[in-house]
């Protein structure tokens, strides 16, 4: 059996030229920024790392914030595969039905002013003891006081753009 040369075994992400297999690649038109071409790759990774935590921790529903984004309704549709059901968390009224569509078995808005009560009431009731928050900030507080004890708090921090509402924590 022949070795292929070290050139080959080690294309790296951060180099300027790689040698890869002309078959394994994905030709993407000029205008494509670098920040989309890398999400079409990292988003539904991430979705489906999502659905199988939350399928591990052995809880029936799961919780996430920022639900009318792009990964949260990619990570709905997967934990459907799984037999998950979803608590869609958003922030304005409109963003509801994207959220039904995309599958989630409940919809509460943030900006709702009982939403923590309704968040306890409803993981309360269905025994939700997992969730995502996307957001950052403030958020997480009321998430984890929301859940039953023992539950499990996933934190993805938003990259930081200076944004007061998504300051790291």
């Amino acid at each position: 059996m022949e070795k292929e040369s070290p050139s080959i075994l080690k294309t790296g992400s951060l180099r300027e030229y790689v040698l890869a297999d002309a078959l394994k690649l994905i030709v993407l038109p000029n205008d494509v920024k670098f920040q989309e071409a890398a999400s079409s790759v990292a988003n539904p990774i991430t979705r489906i790392g999502m659905a199988r935590w939350a399928k591990a921790s052995g809880s029936k529903y799961f919780f996430i914030t920022a639900a009318a984004g792009a990964v949260a309704r990619m990570t709905m549709r997967a934990a459907g595969k799984y037999g998950l059901k979803s608590i869609a968390i958003v922030r304005r009224e409109e963003q509801k039905e994207i959220c039904k569509e995309e599958g989630a078995s409940y919809v509460l808005n943030q900006s709702d002013p009982d939403f923590e009560k309704q968040l306890i009431e409803l993981c309360k009731d269905i025994n939700c003891t997992y969730g995502f928050d996307c957001i950052g900030g403030e958020m997480p507080l009321t998430l984890i006081r929301s859940m039953p004890q023992g539950s499990t708090l996933c934190i993805l921090q938003p990259e930081y753009d200076g944004r007061e509402d998504t300051d790291p924590l």
